[in-house]
């Protein structure tokens, strides 16, 4: 009998997030259908209702998107409000899946691994449970004693347990050793990596980049942890040694305003500019357009980079990086090969690779095309397959 396939997220596209592109890119390139039971429902009036009815509206491959109005933010047992809410998920699987055997794949292991939890031990025999791991919630879980206990009973009871980079493995380990799990890399779509000279051209004259400056560029949310900050200082530092450089802060977040102040503190205002949110063209574009591509994120208590898809998307584009040493980083970036991986919170290391890049434009053209190599390796259509045997491997 085949099975019927149902992933379950707490909110998806429209809104973008690094876990969320990672399941849409996979599960879209499947050949099986999948339902996509999403507790991401905006009413008719919101803001947010007309984008996602156009995002609903187009071809998602293989997804089939079903929204329902259950906001599970604060997952609580003690609280009646959240366990209505379960209950209506868990009869809305019931309605979709018509009595078939089912694999439900669940972005994280809280709340909707919970749920899948919750709906396995109802059906023992027609449920299988597939969990990923991005490291980051694995975290958060550990500061819980309610989510650490939810958590290693997602990992425990679930017949597949993947995750996005070996240091979330080590993440998930260390609290919950015991865990066996596959590990597959987020990924790129290479065929999008194709820019014309002359948008390259045109997107660094909108920077004010004159042929000669290395643009070193980065794309993130701005957040401490993401530490743009210490690359702002890096570019000070190599400014007063005479070296052309421009950078380029791709984003928006609760740190712009300190990032703008260390600007203004170290007179880089005509070497340094914010161009706001990025569309997925225009982020495509510009990391063409850059010369180094720079996200030196550290691990704070409860969050890390688990992976970052971004440094995949530079390689694509032929564009070396320098990435951070903490969390999924390294993993991403291959250190001499694709770029550089340094302690970005160590300006000497940071700014010593940033120069290096910038003075030989031999070594960025060889890392370049090995980073397109890499990211071919690390294609979606690589990384769905892969996913799609490990289900398939499910008795």
């Amino acid at each position: 009998m085949a099975k019927h396939h149902i992933f379950l997220s707490q909110d998806f596209f429209p809104k973008i997030g690094g876990a969320h592109l990672w399941m849409y890119e996979i599960y879209k390139r499947w050949k099986t259908p999948l339902d996509a039971v999403v507790q991401d429902y905006a009413a008719a009036g919101d803001s947010q209702a007309t984008s996602q009815k156009m995002f609903d509206s187009q071809n998602h491959g293989a997804f089939r998107i079903l929204r329902k109005e259950m906001d599970l933010d604060n997952p609580s047992l003690m609280s009646w409000h959240c366990l209505k809410k379960i209950r209506d998920i868990l009869r809305t699987i019931s309605q979709i899946r018509r009595h078939r055997q089912v694999v439900i794949h669940t972005i994280r292991a809280f709340p909707e691994g919970f749920i899948g939890l919750v709906y396995k031990l109802l059906h023992p025999f027609s449920c299988q449970l597939v969990t990923y791991v991005h490291g980051e919630e694995v975290l958060i879980a550990s500061s819980s004693r309610q989510l650490y206990l939810q958590t290693r009973l997602v990992y425990k009871f679930s017949d597949l347990v993947i995750a996005n980079s070996r240091s979330s493995v080590n993440i998930v380990h260390r609290f919950f050793p015991k865990v066996c799990m596959q590990v597959v890399h987020p990924g790129v779509d290479k065929k999008k990596y194709n820019v014309s000279e002359d948008l390259i051209n045109r997107q660094r004259e909108s920077w004010g980049a004159h042929k000669r400056e290395i643009v070193v560029f980065s794309i993130a949310r701005m957040e401490r942890r993401k530490n743009h900050a210490s690359v702002i200082r890096a570019i000070a530092r190599l400014q007063k040694k005479g070296v052309k450089i421009k950078g380029v802060f791709a984003g928006d977040g609760e740190e712009k305003n300190n990032l703008e102040k260390i600007v203004r503190q170290n007179r880089l205002q005509n070497m340094v500019c914010f161009p706001g949110y990025l569309t997925e063209q225009e982020k495509i574009i510009a990391l063409h357009a850059c010369d180094i591509h720079v996200m030196v994120s550290f691990e704070d208590e409860h969050t890390t980079e688990g992976f970052g898809i971004v440094f995949l998307e530079a390689a694509a584009a032929g564009v070396p990086s320098i990435a951070g040493n903490a969390g999924g980083q390294p993993e991403a970036v291959r250190d001499g090969v694709t770029g550089y991986v340094v302690n970005g919170s160590n300006i000497d290391e940071l700014a010593d690779a940033m120069e290096k890049l910038c003075a030989d434009p031999t070594l960025r053209r060889q890392m370049g095309k090995a980073g397109q190599k890499w990211a071919a390796e690390n294609d979606w259509d690589v990384g769905a397959k892969r996913i799609y045997q490990h289900v398939q491997s499910l008795q």
